[in-house]
Order: C-alpha cells, then sequence, then structure tokens
C-alpha cells in the first residue's frame, strides 16, 4: 500500500462515527437487570446507554456496547435488579390534586398556616378574599387542618372553624381522619 493510500485510507477510517445509530458516546450504560421500557413496542432491553443524563440508546446488550461503547464508558451491572424510567411516586393521591388546588390550606407549620382555629379561620377568609368564584359557588372547602396538632383546643374544635365565614356549604376536611371523637 502507497503512503497515499494509507493517508486516504485513515482519514476514511477517521471519518465514520464512532456510533451509526445516533453519533454518540454513552457516559454510561445499565445492563445486568431487567430494563423496562414502557413502550409497547419494545416493552423490554438489555441495556441502556446514557450521555449527558439522557438516554441515547435502548437495545439488546451487544447492540448498545457496539453502537455507545467507548474506553471512558462506566459499565453499570444492574446485578439483577429492574430498571424503570423517569420517576414514579408509587404512593399518590391523583383524584385530590383538584380538590387541593381550589381549597384553603390549612396545613400545621411548616406547610400550611394551621396552629390555631384563629389560624384556620384567617386562612378561610383569605382563601374567600382571594377567590370570588368560591363566594360565587357559596362553597368554601377547607383541606388537611390536623386537629392533634391545633393549641389549646377540644376535639370538637370544629364548631369554631365553621364561624370562620358565612357561606352556607363548607367542607373543612382533617388529614387525622378518623378524627377523634367528641
Amino acid at each position: 500500500m502507497t503512503v497515499r493510500s494509507t493517508l486516504l485510507a485513515l482519514v476514511l477510517f477517521a471519518s465514520i462515527p464512532a456510533t451509526a445509530a445516533t453519533g454518540q458516546i454513552a457516559d454510561s450504560i445499565y445492563l445486568g437487570g431487567p430494563i423496562l421500557t414502557m413502550d409497547d413496542q419494545q416493552a423490554r432491553a438489555e441495556a441502556v446507554a446514557i450521555a449527558a443524563g439522557r438516554i441515547i440508546g435502548v437495545g439488546s446488550r451487544a447492540e448498545i456496547e457496539r453502537t455507545h461503547r467507548a474506553a471512558h464508558t462506566t459499565m453499570r451491572d444492574l446485578q439483577g435488579h429492574a430498571l424503570l424510567p423517569a420517576f414514579f411516586d408509587a404512593h399518590s393521591h391523583f383524584s385530590m390534586v383538584g380538590l387541593q388546588a381550589i381549597s384553603a390550606n390549612l396545613l400545621p407549620p411548616p406547610d400550611g398556616p394551621g396552629s390555631s382555629i384563629a389560624d384556620l379561620q384567617t386562612a378561610l377568609r383569605e382563601h374567600l378574599a382571594a377567590h370570588p368564584e368560591a363566594r360565587e359557588m357559596n362553597l368554601l372547602i377547607g383541606f388537611n387542618y390536623d386537629d392533634s396538632q391545633l393549641h389549646g383546643v377540644s376535639p370538637t374544635c370544629r364548631r369554631g372553624v365553621s364561624n370562620a365565614s358565612s357561606i352556607s356549604a363548607a367542607s373543612i376536611t382533617s388529614q387525622s381522619w378518623p378524627s377523634r371523637p367528641a
């Protein structure tokens, strides 16, 4: 082979992308356990390639190693543990999200103002002032007071909370249900 042919071969070889599929080399590759993709077309995979915090390849171990592995790629053995995408909240009360969006926050500190009957009444009045739709519907909703954390009140404290407004329909829920008996 001549010098010219050798140089041409080196230039051509150097111009071939390291990964034909995406052109990306993985920072890490996860393998060695069930990988659940949540994709009906490919529910399981043998390996996942990650670069700059993003998934760049999902597939068989051989395919991912061939197309995304380099000397600096960290191989992460799952040791038989499952890998799932994204974040899953296994204890979600999704149906309550809408209710909370239209409710006065009555949680105890540090998440809300609810440390006394007066605090709860103030929170309910402020909610009514800020939400004209509640006044129009004549409906007041308060969410998640905790009678076990209210200072200086008896278990019958709900009567005091109901004095917060002249709204005829009110739903004030406790986060410690069933509430203590009156």
